[in-house]
């Protein structure tokens, strides 16, 4: 059997995705490696504040990412 019988295997040319861009304040790569420690927390508390984070960042919302980097930093957790 030629895996063009089977019409889910047939090499068809896909679209051409484009690739959003991503503004610098929405990327920020240095803080996520540096809140890698906050994630191998079990505290359920860390991971909401991370949770809160990430939406906050999504939002681009400075200065709620701010604020809850100054909570994790009160845990122990810094960013950036």
């Amino acid at each position: 059997m030629k895996t063009t019988d089977v019409p889910f295997l047939r090499q068809e040319p896909m679209a051409e995705k484009s690739t959003p861009s991503t503004s610098p304040s929405t990327a920020p790569k240095a803080a996520a490696s540096s809140l890698a420690p906050a994630a191998e927390s079990s505290d359920a508390a860390v991971h909401q504040l991370l949770a809160e984070r990430e939406a906050a960042r999504l939002n681009d919302d400075g200065d709620a990412v701010k604020d809850v980097d100054k909570r994790l930093a009160d845990l122990g957790y810094m960013a950036g």
